[in-house]
């Protein structure tokens, strides 16, 4: 439940609907989320916007027996769990919606998600490496401004900006750079705070890119994990995360 902008609540219903209130509880609209039939849906928070709009960030669940299971009569089961973040407006209509796939047999659940000051949004949760075999993870994830992944917005002339994309990532990641016209580095950062990788010149003049492979300094692969990518400029710096699965 959230403390809606006109002094309400708005809250969602067993993962079916978003309702809102006024501040006594009288029911004010009630919509029904637009889920994908046939899955198990959760949500786990909601937020609002800076528009007196809505955040919500949950899961879908879609749980299976397998052929050999089936046959034998076991009741051995694969669940298949997808991050969902979705966007709404102050009435409750849906804008957009997003869905990480982790692939293969993994998981991935979003359990809290909100809107940046800056831009975008970001959202925490926990993948579960079921193939890989290293158990779970907590990771932070971060998305561009209001269609979700994959849409970089240039910033205004003259400040410092920095995005990356895919994220989370299994590969190379894109990172979007933005600023004035100069030389800068940039440095990918393990949870620990230790160097793992550096680009000690990047010209800049408005917009560039360039692509991180997951290696490290050395040409090591690094391992899956939360890395913190910073660009360094006289005035100042500016940081991303990045999520490797």
């Amino acid at each position: 439940m959230c403390h809606a902008s006109d002094g309400g609540f708005t809250f969602c219903t067993d993962g079916t609907a978003i309702v809102h209130t006024d501040s006594e509880g009288n029911l004010l609209w009630s919509n029904a989320l637009q889920l994908d039939p046939g899955y198990e849906n959760h949500w786990y928070s909601i937020s609002t916007t800076f528009d007196g709009g809505y955040l919500i960030a949950g899961t879908w669940a879609l749980e299976t027996r397998s052929h050999t299971a089936q046959c034998s009569g076991s009741n051995s089961f694969y669940r298949y769990r997808h991050g969902w973040l979705r966007r709404y407006d102050s009435d409750g209509v849906e804008l957009w919606n997003i869905t990480l796939d982790p692939g293969g047999n993994n998981e991935i659940e979003f359990y809290s998600g909100r809107q940046l000051s800056e831009g975008g949004y970001i959202v925490s949760g926990y993948y579960n490496d079921i193939d890989g075999g290293t158990g779970i993870n907590g990771y932070i994830v971060q998305y561009a401004p209001e269609t979700g992944i994959a849409e970089w917005e240039e910033s205004t002339e003259g400040t410092l900006s920095l995005m990356s994309w895919p994220n989370p990532a299994s590969g190379p990641v894109q990172i979007s750079l933005t600023g004035p016209e100069g030389l800068y580095s940039l440095s990918v950062y393990d949870v620990s705070g230790r160097l793992v990788r550096e680009y000690p010149e990047v010209p800049l003049g408005g917009a560039a890119a360039l692509v991180w492979d997951g290696l490290s300094g050395s040409g090591a692969s690094l391992p899956a994990g939360v890395y913190i990518a910073e660009l360094h400029a006289v005035e100042g710096s500016v940081t991303t995360l990045l999520m490797r699965l």
